[in-house]
């Protein structure tokens, strides 16, 4: 009973493989794509580090990529494929925030740094004789440090509030890891806030990295079709295509997961899109990259040719290997075949790079070392395996939740790491033909090393207290080996570990090493470098040795007072049961002790007169590859606990499949079990039928009502005799909005003539225009579409304040543009200086700072009223007036505040149009000429229709009295300055405008110009 019941703070996850008769074909397949996930990813990663071609920021970053995506993958995948093999589903609270948080960073990190990527394409092609400068080394690690911070926050920001939320009802997650969507289903507290919260995260953290892209394509766009060359314009494309590919794939997923309403959710759906970007997208990246990509391919081939070059030749030519691997050197540095292998050579005294070094490694000089690699492989996978069974074993079976096997797991996490540290480096330098580990590298290896073995001695040290309270004094075990007594041994073991690594890694690497820099070791331990220092090292070897004894001496010392309380206290017991079951729980940690501590007095205490380099390396694979094998067999075979744990966990998942059989299934799976007639994919067939069911019963019910923090808009299409006609208007006139504030965005930079501040200005109300109208017009389609008219209090409130930010900051703009149509007439002489860049740039940054203030004022303010009344909207977004009709109490104050708000937003601006348009009929009215007049006319009429048209609209909208207004009224002003005012606008700035129809017409010319010059 106890191992079964779930405490009060655990989660359950019904997972990927749930009442699924394919269960063990999907769990082969998801390991299979995990597994080559990581090999995917970690080729890429050593292609990158190894071969000097893709030494450039693309790759740079590209290997960054690489990494999060392994990352992100470990988050998940492994904890899903442990739960189907033991048979279980629990996740602890502290396991499931942690999944949350890391998950959110890794995430959050990928979309920044995929967007920021798109700066590097753009430079690429934009600027390529700028690019190493606009792409430096400092340049790539903003980029590097933004995407991390950027993920860092959004998982500190998210976090501490989903999962301080109260989930007091049911703690079944329906999905396969802790994602936010799924866990909000749990909580019983109000989400609405919360909701709000992560919306707008969600849209800031899509909005910021999309807008960089966007930008950067629509440049890239831009310069490719200015290409003359066929040629160019391929390559140009062939080097966007991989990195558009990738931001497709993640941004569809994570946009269908986080921005649609929880309407258009099943979990059956998330599970699948979920699956998609976090198994699947961290395997096609990769892919992508190197199948599409001929400077990966290259390099892939060149590494298998050094491979091939050094395999080949044999154990009885020394020389020809010499040679052999000086050319493999060579491809990697440069450097000609003859001078590296010179350079090779220790007696001569040089060196093949001032800041790396070259290993001897373990498999030099031996006919065996294809064997030996083999058997070192199989000894690393091993002891991954076997620590990583100890600490999952430990973790899951409650018989071993004691202090003994808590400090066990710490022991195999420590294996774990430390073998990691050294193995993989050794296994890839041979495979690659290669031994150079650069000063970092050599640096990173020996902290590491350090700082492990250091936390292993003691821990090894302090376990044996443990064994000394649990015989000495087995009734006060409890209280001496108490949870805080157990984390202040692994704290105390950590901690001598990092100092011991801190103290002697700085002394070690700020030697000069002016002389041979070849390392005769497989990894950078402390006296084979040692041997390299061409200054005199008395002084630190005294140190070292200190340090060394103490080291061993601490807890060497706990070791012999422990163990002899021990042997005291079996020496006074009468009974011979007793004394055996003594030294059998003593006897496992004392033969790890005695294998440990042996081969680190020999490397570290005896004097150099006993050392020899080839006894060194033989002693050093004994303590750095074998011991951490050995350990977690030997309290495995030793020990009876864990080997019950081991049946137990076998038992479970034996249990568990035989519970999957059709039989046990819940109805839904039952129709579809073997013994009914039914086609091969009729099961199918039926759950996407019941699925659609009840997906429409649902919709059908919200169109009726409305749960308490959603909304419910009447639309625009209620009451009409076409709805569909009108529907396909209002898409004709979203589609052409788009596709002519596009265009003109396009021509102002296309065409130099038009490369002014009236056009400048010009862009950035397209800018805004097509970000207003995307605002509203896109859901009210799609709820048309779908048959649904629901809003979540999230999504109204993040419409509300990106509708009256983008409507303030076209209200200031075309305000502000008057100033530069006052210049142009008044002071044409001095318009290069009045209107300079940085003038532009203060109106654009004024209009958007305006419009962001409004949008911050009245947001909060109007979504904190209570809507306890009816929840139906009757309008087709959410705007200001039509939501408080639904507030149940006063809202005249507020009311008189927002008038006030208004009537400044409308004052400011309105006061620089007059001003502006008074100094400019008085300048008109002054000029004798007809001409000139006629100009300055037709220079002003295009603004001063499109300030008519929007500005009319908002004054009947917000600063009319409430009598005057009806909901259909106000839908109708509504539709005309949200829905047809975007269009207009770049139809009237291009129909009354020869400029922008020159540039039109020259650009279209440029298309065929440009194709005879490339067919010729």
């Amino acid at each position: 009973m106890d191992r079964n019941r779930s405490f009060s703070s655990d989660f359950t996850l019904t997972g990927l493989f749930t009442h699924s008769k394919a269960s063990g074909f999907l769990f082969s397949v998801i390991c299979a794509v995990f597994l080559m996930a990581l090999v995917a990813n970690g080729a890429m990663i050593l292609l990158i580090h190894v071969d000097p071609h893709l030494h450039t920021p693309m790759y740079f970053l590209l290997s960054h990529l690489s990494f999060i995506d392994m990352m992100y993958v470990s988050t998940i995948v492994p904890k899903m494929l442990v739960d189907y093999l033991l048979g279980q589903g629990t996740i602890s609270f502290a396991a499931c925030t942690a999944q949350y948080f890391l998950y959110m960073g890794f995430v959050g990190a990928e979309f920044f740094l995929l967007g920021l990527m798109a700066y590097d394409r753009y430079v690429a092609i934009c600027h390529p004789l700028r690019y190493p400068v606009l792409m430096s080394r400092r340049v790539c690690w903003l980029i590097l440090a933004s995407s991390w911070f950027g993920g860092a926050l959004d998982s500190f920001l998210l976090t501490p509030i989903t999962m301080s939320l109260p989930f007091c009802t049911s703690h079944t997650i329906n999905h396969f890891f802790c994602e936010a969507p799924t866990m909000l289903r749990l909580a019983c507290g109000d989400k609405a806030a919360y909701e709000m919260v992560m919306y707008v995260c969600c849209v800031m953290m899509l909005l910021l990295p999309f807008s960089v892209v966007m930008a950067s394509y629509t440049h890239i766009l831009i310069t490719v079709h200015q290409m003359k060359s066929a040629e160019g314009r391929k390559k140009a494309f062939a080097t966007c295509s991989s990195h558009i590919f990738v931001v497709t794939l993640f941004y569809g997923a994570a946009l269908y997961t986080y921005m649609l309403p929880q309407a258009y959710h099943t979990p059956l759906k998330d599970k699948i899109f979920s699956a998609f970007y976090t198994i699947l997208t961290p395997l096609i990246n990769p892919l992508t990259y190197s199948l599409r990509n001929r400077d990966v391919m290259g390099a892939l081939k060149r590494a298998l040719a050094r491979r091939r070059g050094t395999c080949g030749l044999s154990g009885r030519h020394p020389e020809r290997r010499q040679l052999c691997s000086a050319k493999g050197f060579a491809s990697v540095w440069g450097s000609s075949p003859v001078s590296t292998s010179i350079s090779m050579r220790p007696v001569e005294g040089h060196n093949m790079s001032s800041a790396d070094f070259a290993f001897v490694g373990l498999f030099s000089g031996d006919g065996t070392a294809g064997l030996l690699f083999a058997v070192v492989s199989v000894i690393f996978f091993t002891a991954l395996l076997a620590n990583g069974t100890m600490v999952l074993l430990i973790h899951v079976d409650p018989r071993l939740h004691t202090p003994m096997y808590f400090l066990l797991s710490h022991l195999s996490l420590i294996d774990t790491m430390y073998i990691s540290t050294i193995v993989p480096k050794m296994l890839a330098n041979h495979l690659l033909g290669q031994r150079t580990i650069s000063f970092v590298g050599c640096t990173a290896q020996h902290f590491l090393y350090l700082t492990l073995v250091g936390a292993e001695f003691f821990l090894l040290g302090l376990m044996a207290y443990d064994r000394y309270v649990a015989i000495c004094h087995p009734f006060r075990y409890p209280i001496l080996m108490s949870r805080r007594v157990c984390w202040l041994i692994v704290a105390g073991s950590w901690f001598g570990g990092a100092l011991d690594g801190f103290l002697l890694t700085p002394i070690t690497m700020s030697l000069p090493f002016c002389g041979s820099r070849e390392i005769q070791h497989y990894f950078c331990e402390a006296p084979a470098v040692l041997r390299l220092a061409c200054a005199d090292t008395a002084l630190y070897e005294t140190v070292m040795y200190v340090c060394c004894v103490l080291m061993l001496l601490v807890p060497f010392s706990v070791v012999t007072a422990s163990y002899a309380r021990i042997l005291t206290a079996v020496h006074r017991m009468s009974s011979l049961e007793g004394r055996k079951k003594a030294f059998a729980t003593c006897s496992s940690h004392m033969l790890v002790v005695t294998l440990f501590y042996g081969a680190a007095i020999y490397t570290y205490m005896l004097p150099h007169a006993y050392h020899t380099p080839a006894q060194d390396r033989v002693f050093s694979v004994f303590y750095t590859i074998l011991t951490p094998m050995l350990n977690p067999l030997i309290y495995s075979l030793r020990n009876k606990d864990v080997a019950g744990a081991l049946s137990r966990a076998l038992g479970r998942l034996r249990t568990s499949r035989r519970a999957r059989r059709p039989d046990t299934l819940p109805e839904p799976e039952r129709c579809c079990s073997p013994g009914r007639a039914l086609p091969a994919f009729g099961c199918f067939s039926q759950l996407r039928a019941l699925v659609r069911q009840f997906f429409h019963a649902r919709a059908a019910a919200w169109a009726n009502y409305s749960v308490y923090a959603d909304f419910v808009l009447l639309g625009l299409f209620q009451g009409s005799r076409c709805p569909w006609l009108l529907f396909v208007l209002i898409l004709l006139v979203f589609v052409a909005s788009i596709a002519s504030n596009t265009l003109l965005i396009a021509l102002t930079r296309l065409d130099p003539r038009l490369d002014t501040p009236m056009y400048f200005l010009l862009g950035q109300l397209s800018l805004m225009d097509i970000l207003y109208i995307s605002t509203i017009v896109p859901k009210m389609l799609l709820d048309q579409a779908l048959g649904r008219r629901t809003i979540s209090f999230a999504g109204c409130t993040a419409q509300h304040f990106l509708y009256l930010t983008l409507a303030g900051a076209e209200f200031f703009l075309l305000g502000l543009m008057s100033y530069d149509r006052y210049v142009a007439i008044c002071c044409p002489l001095r318009y290069p200086v009045l209107m300079s860049r940085r003038t532009c740039l203060l109106i654009v940054g004024a209009a958007w700072l305006g419009g962001s203030v409004d949008g911050f004022l009245l947001t909060p303010v109007t979504m904190r009223f209570p809507f306890c009344a009816s929840r139906r909207i009757d309008h087709f977004f959410c705007e200001v007036p039509a939501l408080l009709k639904l507030s149940c109490v006063d809202t005249s104050a507020y009311e008189t505040a927002m008038y006030a708000c208004c009537i400044l937003m409308l004052l400011i601006p309105f006061s620089v149009i007059s001003a502006s348009y008074a100094r400019i009929l008085l300048a008109v009215r002054s000029m004798k000429e007809a001409e000139g007049r006629r100009k300055a006319a037709a220079t002003c009429s295009s603004h001063m229709l499109v300030v008519s048209l929007f500005y009319g609209a908002a004054m009947y909208t917000y600063v009319l009295p409430h009598s005057y207004h009806t909901p259909a009224k106000d839908k109708a002003v509504s539709a005309f300055y949200t829905i047809l005012t975007p269009l207009l606008n770049p139809l009237i700035y291009s129909l009354r405008n020869k400029e922008v129809a020159g540039a039109l017409g020259r650009v279209l010319g440029r298309g065929p110009a440009s194709r005879k010059v490339a067919a010729f």
